[in-house]
């Protein structure tokens, strides 16, 4: 019988957190009971927005571990709903003119469908370590030799058939996939192809939602990957519920979902990543080290205005949060305290995308792959 995809539960989708949002030594667990008990948020002149802001369940308003689970979804709440849309908007510091936040549909660069074309044609799901793609309800019964046999351009309608009918029927509970609803039969096969994996590129780095969502992730640590919307602004980790989420001082994304998919299936191909998703699995076995690739290798020249996201704003930023959030958790006055700003990201042209690897138990995956800006000062 073909593979299927698992339901989604606690402790699926192990994924190494990224460099930058590796939390800070003194961690704690989470009282996850403590986001029904919390304080009262008080209100400040300082808000950029109008309603609550985002809260911290733990006493010191810092993240407790890295993202180790998948989210479920619960059943009262529905996909997409309030996406980037948090009862506040962060205090963001005015974009210089030079960004480009758009969400484009198409590439903007001579011959990118063909390109894309390109990748769809050579997309093999055991080149990344994936699960077979999704088949269509018509064809989960055909036995794997008959799938083999069938001619490649049957096999191909097949899986876009089949990545069809997985999106629309997971997209409640994993809401990441939304932005493929409407997108091409290519990059419908290869997104849903990712989400099987045990990676959260997708999920934290991807197309999802809005970039305030991303605003909101570098000031309150509130994680996109969280779907139930009042344990994300209280903070909690969208990955393992267990644990409060953690972002260093950026939080980026691919935005437009062609961009995402064509990115991943260039990576895939290059020679190092596959040297690296070949690195056998072992306790004696040192796990392969995070690549770096121009972001222009993977996207062409212009595939920097497809990457936005936030910085934090100001010396001591890390200290100016932490301080924010725990005073704020414990329903402290908060005149007198600096908030968190996040700033733009200018541009992310000689930026660089930047992919690790996990072990999902047999093999080495991608576990995260997301962009850089050109380096600067932080």
């Amino acid at each position: 019988m073909p593979q299927e995809q698992p339901g989604v539960d606690v402790n699926e989708h192990a994924a190494n957190s990224d460099a930058k949002d590796d939390p800070p030594a003194d961690v704690e667990a989470v009282d996850v009971a403590a986001v029904a008990d919390r304080p009262e948020i008080p209100e400040g002149s300082n808000l950029a927005g109008s309603g609550d802001v985002p809260e911290p369940v733990t006493e010191d308003g810092m993240p407790e571990a890295p993202s180790t689970e998948a989210s479920r979804r619960p059943d009262d709440s529905k996909p997409g709903t309030d996406l980037g849309n948090s009862p506040s908007e962060t205090l963001v510091a005015d974009a210089p003119e030079t960004v480009d936040q758009s969400t484009p549909t198409e590439l903007p660069r001579a011959g990118s469908a063909e390109r894309l074309a390109e990748h769809d044609k050579h997309w093999h799901t055991a080149e990344a370590n994936l699960p077979p793609g999704p088949l269509p309800d018509s064809g989960k019964n055909l036995d794997p030799e008959v799938i083999k046999s069938l001619d490649p351009d049957v096999r191909l309608l097949l899986e876009y058939e089949g990545a069809a009918e997985y999106i629309d029927k997971n997209v409640e509970a994993r809401p990441w996939l939304e932005p493929a609803m409407d997108a091409s039969p290519a990059v419908q096969r290869i997104f849903a192809a990712i989400d099987q994996g045990a990676g959260h590129a997708h999920i934290r780095h991807g197309p999802m939602g809005t970039d305030q969502m991303y605003a909101d992730r570098v000031a309150y640590l509130n994680d996109p990957a969280q779907t139930d919307i009042a344990k994300r602004e209280a903070g909690i980790d969208g990955l393992n519920p267990t644990q409060k989420h953690y972002c260093d001082v950026e939080a980026t994304r691919i935005h437009d979902v062609t961009a995402f998919v064509t990115a991943f299936a260039a990576a895939v191909k290059l020679p190092e990543i596959q040297e690296a998703l070949a690195t056998p699995v072992g306790p004696a076995i040192e796990s392969p080290d995070a690549i770096r690739v121009p972001i222009a290798e993977l996207l062409g020249d212009e595939g920097h205005k497809y990457c936005s996201g936030y910085r934090l704003e100001g010396e001591d930023a890390r200290k100016v949060r932490k301080e924010w959030l725990k005073a704020r958790a414990l329903g402290e006055d908060l005149t007198d305290l600096a908030e968190p700003r996040a700033i733009p990201i200018e541009t992310f042209e000689g930026g660089e995308i930047v992919v690790r690897f996990k072990s999902n138990g047999t093999a080495y995956e991608i576990s995260t792959m997301f962009v850089e800006p050109p380096s600067v000062d932080k």
